[in-house]
């Protein structure tokens, strides 16, 4: 840089969304160390479980409804894990 001109006092940084970006709805994060010792950050979200069959029938009036199944189980299903290393001094 030639010595007229002055220091830049500000450079542009573009950011571009990868092809896999996607936004994920977490309802909490599990952690754990790996033998590296790098932070592994594992985001979850909590839902009753997608049955495999729906059954319907007719009600007393003649009408065609879901037959409601008992449920009390949930499901943690685990969207995306990061690990972090641990900064090096």
């Amino acid at each position: 840089m030639p010595e007229s001109e002055p220091p830049q006092s500000k450079v542009p940084v573009y950011q571009e969304k990868s092809a896999l970006f996607r936004v994920v709805h977490a309802d909490g994060a599990w952690w754990s160390m790996n033998p590296k010792n790098d932070l592994h950050l594992t985001f979850y979200s909590e839902r009753a479980p997608i049955p495999k069959v729906v059954y319907f029938g007719l009600d007393k009036e003649g009408t065609w409804n879901e037959l409601a199944e008992e449920r009390v189980e949930y499901i943690k299903q685990v969207t995306a894990s990061t690990p972090e290393p641990p900064k090096q001094k």
